[in-house]
């Protein structure tokens, strides 16, 4: 979890809306947000799967 001292987002997670790995930027402020645990959780779900789908993809492709 991002440390912080603004109470606003105490108990928040720092969320990456597109994360690195997908070229979401590490340094550009537009691309942090922060999100309740169980959103974060659901957001690496989805992202996940995302990746898992083009991983599959490719190996379907490349077979």
């Amino acid at each position: 979890m991002a440390r912080t001292k603004d109470n606003k987002r105490k108990g928040l997670h720092l969320h990456r809306t597109t994360p690195i790995l997908f070229n979401g930027s590490p340094t550009d402020r537009k691309n942090i947000t922060f999100v309740t645990r169980l959103k974060h959780a659901e957001l690496a779900v989805w992202w996940n799967r995302l990746l898992n789908d083009m991983k599959i993809q490719k190996n379907e492709t490349t077979a």
